[in-house]
């Protein structure tokens, strides 16, 4: 009985200290913390979300995407995460008022090391003990220690040394023999105990790092150095984050969890090899040997005076050398040699500038030829900067009386930290944040940035080991690039990482071969490609050392030149080649060998034939070959600069953009085609059509100045050609022709003018907000809706049908449509409702979706004909792509139902609607389309179902607001979303709900709910869906029209955050619409878009 009543008084207590309290504090909010975002809902009562994310093996990547939102976040009951770069002197500066957190109390030994000691005044004494031992003419005294493992490390690879990479090869397995990293932890492991104790552990040479461990009953035992030390970071990092639980925790899971007992035997393990290596070299002092090491400087002061530490002390100092002496330089070193292999260019001129300063029989590089190297120092803390060995957030807590931190007055006692791998994503300070790019350390530009570079933390508490660190990166990495070339497995190979306090990479196997064999080995005019940039841009190297330069590339003009094509040298063809089949992919991979060849990157001399037999398409005459190097246009009206690189820069500019277009913006317009009209024939067509081949390259340079310069970076190798010249050039080239048109022209039923009326005309809705003169624009709408209506004219001439007159329709009772008459029809197959089979169907399709985005967004009439759509009104079987464009068509119905009068045509019935209608046959129309809305989404095939689908989840980030659903076809997502869209419209344009009365408000928040669930679907699927930007560009339309109906504040934030996407991701300017909802809101809410 007894027993029984110690364990409910226990379950009592436990359960009052884990979960009534802590939801009382919660509640009572004594310092006011309930006011920021969280990392959960539950961070906000317990430590445990956080030590579930520490598990989880990425923490700071979680908090990154968290605060791209919020600048503050609650992480923990008591501790506040911040982002902003100037929050960094506020809590790590040398006048912070914030002290070290409980955490390193918590993980503290019997004595304090200099990492963990909490008192201000015992760091200063320590600091003051150790900064002797630590300065840099003791490091430059050592730099002989560090130049014998370099050259251990390099005999080791010389072993390892395969053939060189050819050209357009991957590695073959066997030759993948160098582990880079475990040779990294060989080399700075075997460099500080070096350094540190004199000692030489023989990983290099024995290539495993298998160490002594001694238990304190002093038995020894063999155990791996790395894995010990590992096991020790995993425990106390997942742990640590409950500092009053800690022990306990740790007690629980030694007791429950074999993964936690074998970990936590390799943690005591770790500290027998910290005690086995000080032990041993004890000995050797006290036997009187005078070596020039750490721990002499531990021993005595400069004057050979004895420091009088206690051995505890000494111990502890020992091991965060070793630990931190070690760890976070081996990652540091992994990861430039990573970032310079996936981005050649910094790795070219980093190889220039070591090799400059080093002799040819440098095998190591000696520490004062590389130390005032500038680019050297620029790729170090780039790498430093990207990814942090100390990526955590560095925890402090204010004082009782609290402090001010980004202006704002944060409560005393409370834990706050910035996480290095966030604050060196702080867009405002490191432009491109994803990108590496050495150059931005350069110069005085360079030092601006020092400030808030805190990958050896900052101010009092910065780490006094950064020389040591450096000089081994500088010394190594000279050394290694000097005299070896190294490949990745492949080209879209990237590293594993799991984050403890440092963030620590998985295995990097490499080939390795000499430099000098790789030179002999491959002419100046077969230069190899080796390396693979990270933004999946590849760069070649030239047929001509000179090719490759320091400076930015020069401002390149859209010069064209004339005259007959011609084979392209051999130089340029392997730059083209090797760039077109390694670059980034987009979605029409299947087709783009032959799409790039249609575009003209091989010199042709004639035209391919059409369809018919002949070389006219669509009824156009027949024109000279026109390819990217003899380009569509011959003759400039307005004066263009010579481009400095000549007629192969202006050819390769054409290319590029030709390119972009094929890989980046086809599948704008190849949505429910499966023919992909404009991704393969679009490109064959523009060799042939001056028309086609000048507005394909003005979308593509267009659509690349909407996009912020990083992803711009991501599309095409050289972004800095592409400026605003371009784009106006053959914008004017290509909308010249159309102003020209008339009813009488013989050119406006060439269906290659149609497919450029609507690139155009997406050219002008992403462009027209920055460029656009009204009246040009204006003049190009009424050619475009000319253009249309002949070319259906012409399709459904008498030759096909019988006539071209205007289709009449009349209304049954029900409101349904019946077809009078022959129609506008477009061809046998569009009657019946089948894939488009020509290039003009695929036109009128993109046109007809055009229109639906026009007339949704600004609430007008539907311009073209429905006449010609009965066969899409059907619910028989079909294709899916057939299902997709019948729910256009009904989404075209009910924009024609809410916005069209009594003018709608000419010679044609009027269809009922809200404007001209009796109620009564207003009321039966929608009635009509509301069933056959419901009739839609019961009837589709089981194909338009999503393969994946996750409810909205009220906790950050923005994304979770909305509900996820993932689909296998664009056809599928972009079909739904118009259905959606004509929901929107039905339950907004409801003739049915009550206009006067205590009914009205209900009504309307009937229908304020009903479009917020409908808009939140549309934007779950563009997010599940990234494959297809347009649906992004749908969700975006829906929350232009129907964002006022959001009044929930993170609501508002989370659709903000969707039109960011659709802005920074696929160049849609959507300024305009930001800040009519934001006025509509009545609120300043934080643009998305202020963290670029």
């Amino acid at each position: 009985m007894f027993g029984l009543l110690v364990f409910a008084c226990s379950a009592v207590l436990v359960t009052l200290s884990l979960i009534v309290l802590p939801i009382v504090h919660y509640l009572r909010d004594a310092k006011g913390l309930r006011k920021y975002p969280q990392l959960s809902i539950w961070s906000g009562i317990s430590d445990i979300p956080f030590i579930i994310e520490a598990h989880r093996g990425f923490r700071s990547r979680r908090l990154n995407e968290l605060h791209k939102e919020y600048p503050v976040v609650r992480i923990g009951p008591n501790s506040l995460s911040y982002a902003s770069h100037r929050a960094i002197k506020d809590i790590y500066g040398f006048n912070s008022t914030c002290t070290k957190d409980d955490m390193y109390d918590v993980l503290s030994g019997t004595h304090r090391h200099l990492a963990d000691v909490t008192d201000k005044k015992e760091h200063a004494r320590k600091r003051k003990t150790l900064s002797s031992a630590y300065a840099i003419k003791n490091l430059e005294n050592w730099e002989y220690k560090v130049a014998r493992m370099t050259e251990r490390m390099i005999e080791a690879f010389d072993r390892r040394c395969t053939e060189p990479l050819k050209m357009r090869e991957s590695p073959r397995m066997e030759d993948l023999n160098v582990e880079f990293w475990s040779w990294a932890n060989y080399f700075t492991v075997s460099a500080i105990a070096n350094i540190g104790l004199s000692e030489e552990l023989g990983f290099l040479e024995k290539e495993n790092d298998l160490i002594t461990s001694e238990r304190p009953d002093g038995t020894t035992k063999t155990v791996s150095f790395k894995e010990c030390l590992d096991a020790t970071l995993w425990v106390d990092s997942n742990l640590v984050w409950s500092y009053k639980w800690y022990h306990t925790a740790v007690r629980l899971a030694d007791l429950f969890s074999a993964t936690y007992r074998k970990k936590l035997q390799h943690k005591r393990d770790w500290d027998g090899i910290v005690w086995n290596r000080a032990t041993a070299r004890l000995k050797r002092h006290q036997r009187g040997e005078q070596l020039d090491d750490f721990f002499t400087a531990l021993m005595h002061d400069k004057g050979g005076n004895p420091n009088h530490l206690e051995w505890g002390e000494i111990v502890a100092e020992i091991s965060i050398m070793m630990n931190a002496g070690s760890d976070t330089t081996a990652i540091a070193l992994n990861n430039v040699i990573y970032f310079l292999l996936k981005n050649p260019r910094c790795l070219a001129t980093l190889r220039r500038e070591v090799d400059a300063n080093l002799d040819e029989n440098d095998v190591v590089a000696p520490y004062d030829k590389v130390k005032h190297l500038p680019y050297l120092r620029a790729c170090l803390d780039e790498s430093l900067r990207i990814m942090p060995p100390n990526s955590f957030g560095l925890p402090r807590r204010t004082p009782p009386e609290g402090a001010m931190i980004l202006g704002e007055w944060v409560p005393g006692n409370t834990t706050v930290s910035i996480s290095t791998f966030v604050a060196h994503r702080d867009p405002v300070v490191f432009p491109n944040p994803e990108q590496f790019i050495p150059e931005r350390w350069l110069g005085e530009a360079g030092k601006e940035l020092q400030p808030y570079f805190i990958a050896f933390s900052a101010g009092s508490r910065g780490c006094i080991g950064r020389n040591i660190s450096y000089l081994e990166q500088y010394v190594a990495l000279a050394s290694l690039l000097h005299r070896f070339e190294f490949a990745l497995p492949s080209e879209h190979w990237q590293p594993t990482r799991r984050e403890y306090f440092t963030c620590s990479p998985g295995p990097m196997p490499l080939k390795i071969w000499r430099r000098e064999e790789a030179s002999e080995h491959n002419s100046p005019q077969n230069s190899p490609l080796r390396f693979i940039d990270e933004t999946g841009i590849t760069q070649a190297q030239y047929s001509e050392p000179h090719a490759q330069k320091d400076q930015d590339l020069p401002e390149w003009d859209p010069g064209i030149d004339s005259g007959p094509a011609t084979v392209k040298d051999s130089a340029t063809t392997t730059y083209l080649g090797v760039q077109l089949d390694h670059d980034v992919v987009g979605q029409h991979q299947l087709c783009r060998e032959t799409c790039l060849e249609s575009a003209g990157i091989e010199a042709i001399t004639s035209p391919r034939p059409g369809s018919d037999g002949s070389n006219n398409h669509g009824g156009s005459p027949i024109s000279p070959s026109i390819s990217l190097r003899t380009p569509a246009v011959t003759t400039l009206e307005t004066a263009v600069p010579v481009s400095t690189e000549g007629e192969e820069g202006s050819y390769l500019l054409r290319a590029m953009l030709m390119r972009h277009f094929i890989d980046h913006l086809a599948g704008w317009f190849d949505l429910i085609d499966p023919e992909r009209f404009f991704a393969c024939t679009v490109p064959e067509r523009a060799k042939t059509s001056a028309q086609l081949m000048n507005t394909v390259l003005c979308v593509s340079a267009t659509h690349l100045l909407c996009l912020p310069y990083e992803q711009r970076a991501r599309h095409i190798s050289r972004p800095a050609v592409i400026n605003d010249d371009v784009a106006i050039y053959y914008h004017n080239e290509s909308i010249r022709p159309f102003m020209a048109l008339t009813t009488d022209s013989t050119d406006i039923h060439d269906e290659n003018l149609l497919a450029a009326t609507v690139l155009l005309r997406w050219h002008e809705e992403i462009d027209a907000p920055r460029r656009a003169d009204d009246e040009d624009r204006d003049l190009f709408l009424r050619v475009k809706n000319l253009l249309v209506t002949e070319q259906f004219q012409q399709v459904g001439s008498p030759m096909l049908h019988g006539t071209s007159a205007p289709a009449q329709q009349s209304w049954t009772t029900s409101g349904m449509t019946t077809d009078d008459g022959p129609g506008l029809r477009l061809s046998p197959g569009f009657s019946r409702g089948i894939r488009p089979h020509n290039l003009r169907e695929a036109s009128f399709w993109i046109a007809f979706r055009q229109e639906i985005y026009t007339c949704f967004l600004k609430e007008q009439r539907f311009e073209l004909s429905l006449s010609n759509c009965s066969a899409f009104r059907s619910f028989d079987p079909a294709e899916d792509t057939v299902w997709a464009n019948r729910l256009i068509v009904f989404c075209a119905d009910c924009l024609e139902f809410c916005y069209s009068s009594v003018e709608c045509q000419t010679g044609r019935t009027a269809t009922p609607n809200i404007l001209n209608s009796p109620m009564v046959a207003t009321t039966a129309r929608w009635a009509a389309l509301k069933q056959q809305a419901e009739q839609w989404a019961a009837s589709l095939p089981s194909s338009f179902d999503p393969i994946y689908y996750s409810p909205a989840r009220d906790h950050p980030p923005w994304s979770n607001i909305f509900p996820e659903l993932w689909y296998r076809s664009d056809c599928h997502v972009i079909g739904l979303q118009h259905l959606g869209i004509a929901q929107i419209l039905l339950t907004v344009h409801d003739p049915t709900q009550p206009k006067l009365g205590p009914a009205v408000a209900t009504s309307a928040r009937q229908i304020s709910q009903s479009v917020r669930m409908i808009v939140k679907k549309l934007c779950g699927m563009a997010l599940g869906n990234p494959r297809i930007p347009p649906a992004t560009g749908l969700a975006g339309l829906a929350i232009a029209r129907a964002g006022g109906h959001f009044e929930n504040r993170r609501e508002q934030e989370a659709l903000l955050g969707m039109l960011d996407v659709l802005r920074v991701e696929h160049g849609w300017t959507i300024g305009n619409t930001v800040e009519d909802l934001k006025a509509y809101w009545g609120t300043a809410i934080r643009y998305a878009t202020d963290r670029e």
